[in-house]
């Protein structure tokens, strides 16, 4: 306490001595600390002038205190003066600090610099997913027509997904095979799903709005298959409109413009093919008029149909689930796939791509995030790898600049050429019509992107014919356009001498080019007349169509609780040995063996094949007629367990079909036979199995009696059965093995 008083009388002696000489002190006080602040050599110095002049036991801060105490007329005196002391100390401090901000900034500046000439660092910008861009085309489309969109569920009860849309307890698709059901999840009684289409979405839709109504239900749906064309997850976007006088003419009209509107053509055909929906009656599949060249999707034109839609009238008991009166009530209901959509509108090959999550695959096939699609606006139709080739615009160089027309002069002669050329209606000429026409065009002044609509390719494409056109003129693309198509029209035809096809060589020399263009161009239009390619469709089997479908129904999707086995038979085995002793490889040398055998006997191999293990039962004889057709199938029905149903696939052979085997089918409730068409044994799978026991087993097999030949193929059967039985997986496209053939093909 007497420290403190101390203190306080040092205070007021100084005070007395401020008040005696107030203006020295003050600017003998001021003096100082500028001195100080303007003669510190680094921030740290400034910031102690600071503290002793203005910190809170600074010389400043003290008498500033110390006013309290004087006379209210000294006060005004004094009060003034250090004020402007401590502003003008303020400042300089302030003015200091920036000082040597500056000072260190310059040092940065000469230590570091920065070539501004470099380019900028590309920021990337994300891109919008196929699908989305689709839903916004989809949604657009409709909305113009007047279609609201409605929403609903993912996770689904029973009743909306299958009761209300009048779909039967037996049906297929409420089988755990087609459907995800959500285990242990009841609502109200009814298992709940994954929904398998948004159509439940229009029963909700009809509940709540009632009826006249137009809307549309796009969503994710789920079901249980996985390949190139499908996945658990996809899209769909199904449509309903209802009122007092819709009719399968609306319905045709909406999806025609739909169709042209989305495709962006002029003219778009539909057509409606019967079929059968359980919730819509009359009900249709849509099928699209379009022509494939090239792999190129043309919407519009050509002789071919592509299925798109399903589609029908709503059918009165899913009115009256939608508590719609049927009686007062109609309209048309009708599903696209958009995962589908995007694929033949974007050229996308693979549905599964979509879901893979990979950047890069979205950097390729998405679409700008400005680019909103409307009706008036026009719709998107250019993915990003449309837009962008090679990392620059379609419309610009690879240095940024933009492209110009290519400038050449084309003679009358080669211009009467050329249009002779591009008017040809040889199909074998169609690429060389094109490349004329391109030509032409750009003589006629056209511009690019003029010529690219017209001939139907890519700006690109125009591009690169026009330079190739300016360095080596029109004579030389006539001469290279006119061997092409001569090659081509050579290699679709016969040789006119002994030979069966043309080989490589005999094409460059008839046209009289090289070897290696001539190869070039048999490979760029995929020209193969060295090959041949084995198949026969039967025309006098009446049902070829149905048996096929069968039989391949039955690999793909057989039944619950049941087994398909496919029953072949392969006669006349022989058992032979070769006259000479076999001589095993070497290094340099293949193995040897006798062109000639001695034959001992035959024996005839009746298998019976499990498609889902591909394990075999077998059993030989000494001919094929039905008494051992039946012992063998005694012996196949003793081998299966009960309580399964067995679907045979046989082979339109007559020891099948006598009276005898039709009374043993009949006592043997659990058999069902399906019968492959006529002269196509190839769809029964055991023909595979008997491929690999010739190739692999008896091709260089040597057996001296019937005895050995028959214990020889059991030993492979039961190898076949331990080490490469597996289930067999249907690969084949209709299309590509050529079935069921067109009407006119068998005709």
């Amino acid at each position: 306490m007497n420290e403190f008083r101390a203190a306080e009388i040092d205070w007021r002696i100084e005070g007395a001595e401020l008040n005696m000489s107030t203006s020295s002190e003050i600017e003998s006080l001021r003096s100082r600390h500028l001195a100080k602040i303007r003669d510190a050599s680094s921030e740290a110095e400034v910031e102690s002038a600071r503290v002793a002049a203005l910190g809170r036991k600074g010389e400043i801060t003290q008498r500033l205190r110390f006013l309290g105490t004087m006379d209210p007329e000294e006060r005004s005196n004094a009060a003034p003066a250090l004020n402007r002391v401590k502003n003008e100390i303020a400042e300089a401090v302030a003015k200091r600090r920036m000082e040597f901000a500056d000072m260190a900034l310059n040092a940065r500046l000469e230590q570091e610099w920065l070539d501004v000439t470099l380019p900028g660092r590309e920021r990337r910008t994300g891109s919008i997913h196929p699908i989305s861009q689709v839903f916004e085309e989809v949604t657009a489309i409709f909305a113009d027509m007047g279609f609201d969109v409605a929403e609903g569920p993912q996770v689904e009860d029973d009743w909306h997904n299958f009761d209300a849309l009048n779909i039967p307890p037996e049906h297929p698709a409420r089988q755990e095979h087609d459907t995800f059901f959500i285990k242990g999840a009841r609502k109200e009684g009814n298992p709940n799903v994954l929904r398998t289409h948004t159509s439940p979405v229009q029963i909700r839709a009809m509940k709540e709005r009632g009826a006249p109504i137009r809307v549309i239900a796009p969503g994710r749906v789920y079901r249980c298959d996985y390949d190139q064309t499908h996945t658990p997850m996809f899209h769909q976007v199904e449509g309903l409109a209802l009122d007092t006088d819709v009719s399968m003419a609306n319905l045709k009209w909406v999806l025609e413009e739909f169709c042209r509107a989305f495709f962006q053509v002029d003219e778009a055909e539909l057509r409606f093919r019967a079929s059968h929906f359980p919730f819509t009656e009359p009900s249709a599949e849509g099928d699209l008029r379009c022509s494939w060249s090239g792999g190129r999707l043309e919407v519009g034109t050509g002789d071919d149909w592509m299925e798109i839609l399903g589609c029908g009238m709503v059918h009165p008991n899913v009115l009256r689930s939608g508590g719609v009166d049927p009686e007062k009530y109609q309209g048309f209901a009708f599903g696209l796939g958009l995962d589908r959509l995007a694929m033949l509108k974007y050229g996308i090959p693979d549905l599964r791509a979509f879901f893979e999550s990979d950047i890069r695959w979205l950097r390729h096939y998405g679409f700008s995030a400005l680019d909103v699609p409307t009706l008036h606006g026009g719709l998107m139709s250019c993915p990003i790898h449309w837009q962008k080739r090679r990392g620059y615009s379609a419309g610009q160089k690879s240095d940024g600049t933009m492209r110009t027309d290519e400038a050449f002069e084309v003679s009358d002669k080669q211009r009467e050429r050329l249009e002779v050329i591009a008017t040809d209606g040889n199909s074998n000429w169609k690429h060389a019509r094109r490349w004329a026409r391109i030509i032409l065009l750009t003589d006629d002044g056209l511009e690019t992107k003029a010529i690219a609509t017209e001939v139907g390719v890519t700006k690109a494409t125009v591009w690169r014919w026009q330079r190739r056109l300016k360095k080596e003129g029109v004579e030389r693309l006539l001469r290279d356009m006119t061997q092409e198509s001569e090659l081509i029209e050579l290699a679709l035809n016969p040789p006119p001498d002994e030979e069966r096809y043309w080989t490589v060589p005999a094409l460059a020399k008839k046209v009289g080019i090289e070897v290696s263009t001539a190869r070039r161009i048999r490979t760029e239009h995929k020209l193969a007349p060295h090959r041949w390619r084995h198949l026969k469709v039967s025309i006098d089997d009446p049902y070829f169509t149905k048996k096929a479908y069968d039989v391949a129904g039955l690999y793909m999707y057989p039944s619950y609780r049941a087994v398909v086995l496919s029953i072949n038979k392969k006669t006349h085995i022989q058992a032979s040995e070769r006259t000479w002793k076999s001589l095993s490889m070497k290094p340099g040398r293949p193995a040897t063996t006798a062109y000639d055998y001695e034959q001992n006997k035959i024996s005839t191999l009746l298998v019976v094949l499990n498609t889902l293990y591909k394990t075999v039962i077998n059993r030989h004889a000494e001919r094929h007629q039905h008494q051992e057709f039946i012992a063998f199938l005694d012996q196949v029905d003793r081998e299966v367990p009960d309580g399964h149903q067995i679907h045979a696939i046989l082979g339109s052979y007559t020891a099948h079909k006598p009276l005898t085997v039709m009374n043993w089918l009949a006592k043997h409730r659990r058999w069902t036979f399906h019968s492959t068409p006529t002269s196509c044994s190839w769809i029964n799978t055991a023909e595979g199995l008997f491929r690999k026991l010739g190739r692999r087993w008896l091709r260089r097999g040597a057996h001296k009696s019937i005895e050995g030949l028959e214990m020889s193929i059991q030993d492979f059967l039961a190898w076949h059965n331990e080490n490469e039985a597996k289930p067999f997986k249907w690969t084949a496209d209709s299309e590509r093995i050529g079935w069921p053939p067109a009407k006119e093909d068998i005709k």
